[in-house]
């Protein structure tokens, strides 16, 4: 997978991937894979993490920063803490002149563990380019942490 640099630091090229919350569900933890059910439930835990997942995605389409901060926490927020919007928005122009933009395809394999989840994202692109499959495709394992009630992305990783 291509890889950026931002103030000297790697960002991942399909958003700036490199947290993983260690002990999200260790051994001796279960975690629980989400059902599908009414508002307020696991479901809606899903359904949170769908749209942190996509607005991550959107906001590294449109170099949006300011906004991927808000919605980022763990490494991920550290790691963006001292990059600067318009460096950021240069490098998602580039990335994007070279893959087009990326969506959120699927979101599927959630689990939680009290205020901490993993879930496998698969995301497509518009054009061919290194670290993609031959659908422009590249699967990816993201962490999240829910903070105030609110689901954050801490990072993702191929």
């Amino acid at each position: 997978m291509d890889q950026l640099k931002v103030n000297s630091g790697l960002v991942g090229s399909t958003l700036i991937a490199v947290a993983v919350i260690a002990g999200c569900a260790g051994p001796d933890q279960p975690s629980n894979e989400l059902p599908q059910s009414a508002s307020g439930s696991p479901a809606s835990a899903a359904a949170d993490i769908e749209e942190v997942s996509r607005a991550a995605i959107n906001d590294y389409n449109t170099g949006d920063l300011a906004h991927l901060k808000a919605i980022s926490c763990g490494q991920l927020q550290s790691e963006l803490a001292p990059v600067d919007t318009t460096s950021f928005a240069a490098e998602a122009a580039s990335d994007r002149s070279k893959r087009g933009n990326g969506q959120v395809v699927a979101v599927d394999h959630i689990k939680e563990l009290k205020e901490f989840a993993t879930a496998n994202l698969q995301l497509q692109y518009e054009k061919p380019a290194a670290g993609l499959d031959m659908n422009r495709r590249v699967s990816l394992s993201a962490t999240f942490q829910r903070v105030n009630g609110a689901w954050k992305i801490c990072g993702m990783h191929a």
